[in-house]
């Protein structure tokens, strides 16, 4: 969880789990998901067993001295080389990074990133799911893996006079399913008042290996 020093550096409310939407505060359920959670302060990885070996990855972030933006990376030794991969690019402000099981397809959590993006006085809002899948021997990597994304919505820019923002939220919707569902609850406004809401469902498809938007 980004504590209150942190958020205050990124631009974030103390409690990282409450967004400002439409000139009225929204309360995410960020909070509800289970540990292992991720890194606190820039700079200092989180560790977390993110694929099959027993060595833990690291979840970390970063500052960039030149704007304060930040981008959150996955560190990796794989066949002796330490690797960083880049999750996102750098961005505005992160709400949140954490690990969290998600799909039920693998017993090891998945990343969960949600994050703001632009220079806009609001900003542009995205949120994204990553896997980071076992290794296979003898491949042509070495038996290393990359991280890949299971879902990515957003970044989510304002039309106009239009605000457009959501909030997410991991439960789960539909008990038929393995895993937990991604709410997405969309809100879009003027002059501070909201003009639309939506609710659009996402769930994890075995097949494709992706989450896919539900009926």
């Amino acid at each position: 969880m980004i504590n209150r020093v942190t958020a205050r550096r990124l631009g974030v409310p103390a409690c990282a789990a409450v967004v400002t939407a439409l000139g009225m505060s929204v309360t995410g359920a960020l909070a509800a998901l289970a540990d292992p959670a991720g890194p606190s302060t820039s700079g200092s990885p989180f560790p977390v067993n993110l694929d099959g070996d027993p060595q833990a990855e690291q979840l970390v972030y970063n500052d960039r001295s030149s704007d304060l933006a930040v981008q959150a990376q996955l560190i990796d030794r794989c066949d002796g080389v330490t690797t960083t991969y880049r999750l996102w690019g750098y961005v505005q402000k992160f709400v949140d990074i954490r690990a969290v099981e998600a799909d039920g397809a693998t017993p090891r959590p998945e990343i969960f990133l949600q994050g703001v993006r632009g220079r806009s006085r609001s900003g542009d809002p995205f949120v994204a799911l990553l896997r980071y899948d076992d290794r296979e021997p003898g491949s042509a990597q070495g038996g290393c893996r990359r991280p890949r994304t299971l879902l990515r919505y957003g970044p989510l820019r304002d039309r106009g006079s239009t605000h457009r923002t959501f909030r997410p939220r991991l439960v789960d919707a539909d008990p038929a399913r393995r895993g937990l569902e991604l709410v997405l609850d969309r809100y879009d406004g003027r002059a501070g008042r909201v003009v639309s809401h939506r609710k659009l469902i996402y769930g994890y498809d075995a097949i494709t290996q992706r989450y896919r938007r539900l009926p």
